[in-house]
């Protein structure tokens, strides 16, 4: 399990802000793997998340998704922010529960993360 203590405040302004995406990003850093691959002078970083039944590959500091929610409550009807699997991986950094891994810029760059 696991434990990270913040306050009401702070849970009630993020789900303002990003309704039930939020929820199901908090649900989702249970289940889910985040791995983090990061080149070994840490100036690239992309993350891959998956779950039992769905994969997403995700960028450093890029709200964008390949989520179907994604395409049409962020870019198309703009109706969120953002989806859950950026939200997931925004907690997981938060909480340091990523899976790091380093790889060399080759590999980082022609590899298939997706």
């Amino acid at each position: 399990n696991i434990c990270f203590l913040v306050s009401n405040e702070v849970l009630e302004t993020l789900y303002s802000f990003f309704n039930e995406s939020f929820l199901q990003a908090t649900e989702m850093l249970e289940k889910s793997k985040i791995y983090e691959y990061t080149t070994p002078d840490k100036l690239r970083k992309v993350y891959k998340l998956s779950t039992r039944h769905e994969q997403f590959t995700l960028y450093e500091n890029i709200n964008f998704c390949q989520c179907n929610f994604f395409k049409t409550q962020v870019l198309e009807t703009r109706t969120s922010l953002s989806c859950k699997h950026v939200l997931v991986v925004s907690l997981a950094k938060i909480t340091n529960i990523l899976r790091e891994e380093t790889i060399s810029a080759i590999h980082f760059s022609f590899s298939n993360l997706q």
